[in-house]
Parts: structure tokens; sequence; C-alpha cells
């Protein structure tokens, strides 16, 4: 499997006219939030892969219309926050937004409210766990996980329930954003226990088979 995962920042690369040829085909587009609803839907129109996408703390708050299309958000892609989807095998979790640090806005969590939404999940993760005798294949979020590739500011503080997440259901990837790579000391991918953590900052191309 071929995945495709962006956050944060617009990667020209992926536009013009040879890009698909240059960088597809791909069988999943993973978005991790705060990019432009309008490029996420050139990137369905231009790659033709199913696409799940969460929300980063700078989003318009998503709309649709009576019949489920978008009104506000981007067409051609599945909204994953606190749900699950499989696409060829390939079991995805995900959640929207970042740390509270501007009261008020959307998609913005404190840290016990981030709690409360991973552990409405846990039941499915893990009926999901036991119906396909493996787990969880990738974490999708906006921000990272505490201590795990989160930065030294409030602002960008990771949430423990995501920690909590990765320890009980070691998944094979946590993709997130959030964290700018740009001019920071930072890895975008490193390894924790048994799950390769990566900030999607632009993009990143992952080549992986399912178990």
């Amino acid at each position: 499997m071929r995945i495709l995962a962006v956050a944060d920042r617009i990667a020209k690369r992926l536009e013009g006219s040879h890009a698909r040829e240059n960088f597809g085909p791909f069988n999943l587009i993973l978005a991790a939030g705060d990019l432009p609803y309008s490029y996420l839907s050139y990137l369905v129109d231009v790659y033709s892969a199913p696409s799940l996408f969460v929300a980063g703390n700078h989003d318009l708050p998503l709309s649709y219309d009576e019949y489920g299309a978008p009104l506000i958000g981007p067409k051609g892609w599945t909204y994953m926050d606190g749900r699950l989807a499989e696409v060829e095998g390939f079991l995805v979790a995900g959640f929207s937004g970042s740390i509270n640090y501007n009261p008020g806005k959307p998609y913005h969590y404190s840290q016990t409210e981030m709690w409360a939404r991973v552990l409405r999940l846990a039941p499915r993760l893990w009926l999901a766990e036991r119906r396909r005798g493996r787990p969880l294949d990738c974490l999708l979020t906006h921000s990272p996980a505490a201590g795990l590739g989160d930065g030294p500011d409030f602002a960008h503080q990771g949430f423990r329930a995501y920690r909590w997440l990765i320890n009980r259901y070691r998944p094979r990837y946590h993709i997130h954003g959030h964290v700018h790579l740009y001019g920071v000391a930072m890895p975008a991918m490193r390894t924790y226990h048994t799950t390769t953590l990566i900030n999607a900052y632009g993009l990143h191309i992952i080549d992986t088979e399912i178990k």
C-alpha cells in the first residue's frame, strides 16, 4: 500500500501537470489538518484515491448540505474525527484539534476533553482488534502525543490520551502535524515501541504492506 500523508503546509511538488506521474498512484491519502480545503479537494481530483482527514486548530468549522456534500470542507474526503475507517484492510482512527491555547476557537481541547473523546472510541478499537486479530494500523491526528514529537510551548503540547492509545493499541503508524519542521531540530520520523511516528508537515510518502 502506498500512502500520501500531508499536513500544515501546501507541498508545491504535489501540484502541476506531471504531479500524478511523478508521485502517484496512491492507495490512500491522509491529511492531518491545517491545510486549505481547496487544496485537499485538488489532491483528490488529481490522485483519485480514498482520502481521510482530521481538522487542525486553524481550520474552519465544517458544514454540509442536506445530501452530505460539504458546504465548508474538502470535497471527496471522509472526516475522521472520533471515527474508524478501513481502506483495503488498513484501519485508521482519527482525532482533530490541538490543546486549548485559544479558548472559544473550534478544534481546541483540554487534556481532559481529549481523554473523554479517545475513551469513547476505545471500545470500538478493542472490538476491531478482536475481529481483525491485529491492532490498529494508523492513528491520524492533528496534534502529536505528549512527549512524542510535541513542542516546548503550551500551544504545541501533545495529548496524553494519544500516548495512552499508542501504548495500549500499538498502531503501526501515528501520523500527525501541528509542529512545523521548518527551522526545528526535530526529525520527521521516529520510532516509539513498535509505532512509527510521522510528522507529515508538507508531505510524507509511506510504502507499507498490509499484514
